[in-house]
């Protein structure tokens, strides 16, 4: 049981801090959903034909740990030193520039990225999704439907 009571904390701080982090999507007031989707779809297909992936293989180094002095009144004692593990990872050198295409490609089209804060919970939002960008106020925030959907409110 101890395992699981180790697990579900964190995974239960993760879905809370993934459900209070704002929205963030590009923006184009009246730009209907489905055609930001395509667009972007579309942009980041570009990106990935003008920018391919470089995937780089990568090691952490190790480190040396030279044993602990543990002193009392009958003297000192030392533990063992020991090497630290390397990891082996993998990072696509590419990455950044490939969004920084993304980005420009979005711009051209007349988007702007942006990021909504989430809905407090006292809002209550009609079922539903947006369907077309509304005009952003100071007010606007976003309520996260269970499917990955989200609807843009402007409160009060």
């Amino acid at each position: 049981m101890k395992p699981i009571q180790s697990i579900a904390m964190p995974l239960a701080l993760l879905v809370a801090a993934v459900a209070c982090s704002p929205l963030s999507t590009y923006y184009r007031p009246g730009v209907e959903v489905a055609r930001l989707e395509t667009d972007t779809t579309n942009c980041q297909v570009t990106a990935a034909q003008e920018v391919p992936p470089n995937n780089q293989i990568r090691s952490t180094p190790t480190a040396f740990y030279p044993g602990v002095a543990y002193c009392g009144a009958a003297g000192c004692m030392y533990g063992d030193p020991f090497w630290s593990d390397s990891y082996i990872y993998t990072v696509d050198v590419n990455a950044p520039l490939r969004q920084k295409v993304i980005q420009q490609c979005m711009r051209e089209k007349g988007y702007s990225p942006v990021r909504i804060p989430r809905c407090p919970v006292e809002v209550k939002a009609p079922p539903g999704r947006t369907t077309v960008m509304p005009v952003l106020t100071p007010s606007s925030c976003a309520v996260r439907n269970r499917d990955g959907s989200y609807q843009i409110v402007n409160v009060g």
